[in-house]
């Protein structure tokens, strides 16, 4: 995968994987959701699988590093605030 390459228009992605661009467009926009037939098609469409449309800022050509124990390479966990969270800060 060439990492310099342009990213796809919302029109290409939707003639690689057979989606209509509106369909594209809803799903980029957060304006619906995508079914699992839905991640097939764009996965299938993007010569990837499909849990790879769902991890942000994944590189197929970056593979975790294996340190002499087995363990992959560790990353920081993500910082989420559950709901409850958020309402208290609301409140405050």
């Amino acid at each position: 995968m060439d990492n310099s390459a342009p990213p796809l228009s919302q029109e290409e992605v939707g003639r690689r994987s057979g989606l209509p661009q509106r369909t594209v467009g809803r799903l980029k926009n957060g304006s619906t959701a995508a079914s699992l037939t839905t991640l097939e098609a764009i996965a299938k469409g993007l010569g990837v699988e499909p849990w790879q449309l769902l991890i942000p800022d994944f590189d197929p050509n970056r593979r975790p590093a294996l340190d002499s124990s087995g363990q992959g390479e560790q990353r920081p966990a993500r910082k989420t605030n559950s709901l409850a969270e958020e309402k208290k800060k609301a409140k405050e």
